[in-house]
């Protein structure tokens, strides 16, 4: 290794190494100059963020000891990035190199690195046990090298649990990561107990068991786990693995909201505008937003551009919730695109632009927004900002209307009994405008009197029809859960929100 490069090592490790170096941070220029190979940038990463580095890995070295150098490889790279090179061979090389250098060097380094000078290494023979550290049999299963031999350390098993959960230094294992997590989670580590949540709700190494997912994200956040309070909040919040209480949902999201935690602040936002678990309050779901989408946290400036939007919180500023909706929409939230997909085809807080309005529809319809595939669908119908195509609106409003979206479902009663872009077909025209009037659809309970009327596509009926045009319910209503009618398009943006909520 060059010196200049030891010396910019161990003076960086002396002077900053409470610093963090992780993937896209940079050294400066001069020493990225002299560091031309990414090995190294690696290890110095290390370094700089384990201070006792050195005097581990010397006493791992001179003891041959491969089962703690395996602790070390779990300890010092699980949380940091990882170039292809295996870990155990970077590290290697690092205390290899560096001592081997201190050691033929000792008075350039001594006022750099102020811990006593190592003395000269022993020939290293790769790990294999050596007369001097022979171990028994029993002090480390044959079946798992990496176990570590005697003790029950919840920090190192934590460590491993993630080493064989990333395929850090080891062949990647979920179920051996599970149940190295299990062993550190009895003992108590609340980052264990966090991971085992997330094993049982993704079903990483174990099956799914949203129940015992629960219980372990609550374990962990009783412990203090940030990220574990916040998927707590949400778990009592939906009532998923957990019986729903939104005071409890409200506690979590507190607790992780107040110590900087980005979706909690934003789910917490949720609560006080929606009066979930606690009083209705503007102001407070306004501050919540905000300081969540300072921290560029997507849903959080969607809201918070809606706010600014409606003058709910805050005065009425279509331009700043244009510019929230962007930087939300760039990160790929739907309900972003959308937004700005409506205020480009209506002109608010930007000229109107029809291409544009076509292209946001377009992206947050292709991640299944149905409000985005129906007005999609209407563009594609009319040639909109788009070349007009039949069968392609017939598409989105389909993909909408099984969503259950009650435009989409009037306008495929349209396209079917039209033969707009699919087969006419009368019956599948009655079926889905009677969907799409259990819904409240005006226009389309309408249309079905009229097809009771008539007998399009049932058996005539003008009882029935009689009772569709006073409002009657139907007989034989569909299996369609009743929800509020989507305004029209001409309401634009403002009365959308209004009328349908967020």
């Amino acid at each position: 290794m060059d010196q200049t490069v030891l010396k910019a090592l161990l003076d960086m490790k002396t002077h900053f190494g409470l610093r963090i170096f992780r993937k896209g941070s940079y050294f400066s220029g001069a020493v990225m100059d002299i560091i031309a190979d990414r090995r190294t940038r690696y290890l110095m990463s290390i370094a700089i963020n384990k201070m006792d580095a050195y005097t581990k890995l010397e006493s791992a070295y001179r003891a041959n000891d491969a089962f703690a150098l395996d602790r070390l490889v779990a300890e010092m790279s699980a949380d940091y990035v990882i170039i292809e090179d295996a870990a155990r061979e970077t590290l290697e090389y690092f205390a290899w190199i560096v001592t081997d250098e201190m050691n033929s060097n000792p008075d350039e380094y001594k006022e750099i690195e102020p811990s006593p000078r190592f003395a000269p290494l022993p020939e290293y023979t790769g790990g294999q046990p050596t007369q001097e550290n022979v171990k028994p049999a029993s002090a480390v299963p044959a079946e798992n090298p990496a176990r570590p031999p005697g003790g029950e350390n919840a920090e190192s098993q934590f460590q491993l649990g993630n080493c064989f959960a990333q395929g850090i230094g080891v062949v990647k294992d979920e179920k051996t990561a599970f149940e190295w997590y299990t062993r550190s989670a009895d003992q108590g580590h609340p980052g264990a107990q966090y991971q085992i949540g997330r094993c049982y709700a993704d079903g990483i190494g174990v099956g799914t068991d949203e129940k015992k997912a629960a219980w372990w994200y609550i374990r962990s956040a009783e412990n203090g786990f940030l990220e574990a309070q916040y998927q707590a909040g949400r778990r009592y919040l939906t009532g998923v693995g957990v019986e729903k209480n939104e005071r409890k949902a409200v506690e979590w999201l507190s607790k992780a909201a107040v110590r900087g935690h980005a979706g909690a602040q934003c789910g917490l936002a949720g609560c006080y505008q929606n009066g979930y678990g606690i009083f209705t309050d503007g102001d407070e779901a306004f501050e919540w937003y905000s300081r969540a989408a300072s921290q560029g946290h997507p849903e959080a400036q969607y809201h918070l551009g809606v706010c600014y939007l409606l003058g709910d919180g805050a005065p009425e500023d279509h331009a700043e919730a244009f510019r929230l909706f962007e930087l939300s929409a760039r990160a790929g939230y739907y309900k972003a695109q959308y937004s700005l997909g409506r205020c480009h085809e209506n002109g608010d807080g930007v000229a109107a632009d029809q291409e544009k309005a076509v292209e946001f529809y377009a992206l947050a319809a292709n991640q299944g927004y149905s409000p985005a595939q129906y007005q999609l669908g209407v563009c594609l119908l009319n040639g909109i900002g788009v070349e007009k195509n039949t069968r392609k609106a017939a598409e989105y409003f389909s993909e909408a209307a099984g969503q259950g979206n009650a435009e989409a479902q009037y306008r495929m009663g349209r396209c079917r009994a039209a033969g707009a872009g699919v087969p006419r077909d009368p019956a599948a025209a009655a079926r889905w405008y009677a969907m799409a009037s259990e819904q409240g659809h005006t226009d389309a309970r309408r249309r079905l009197s009229k097809c009771y009327e008539t007998g399009f596509g049932v058996d005539r009926d003008p009882v029935m029809a009689r009772k569709l045009l006073g409002g009657q319910p139907l007989e034989n209503p569909s299996a369609v859960p009743r929800r509020r009618r989507k305004p029209e398009k001409r309401q634009g943006l403002i009365n959308l929100f209004r009328a349908v909520g967020r």
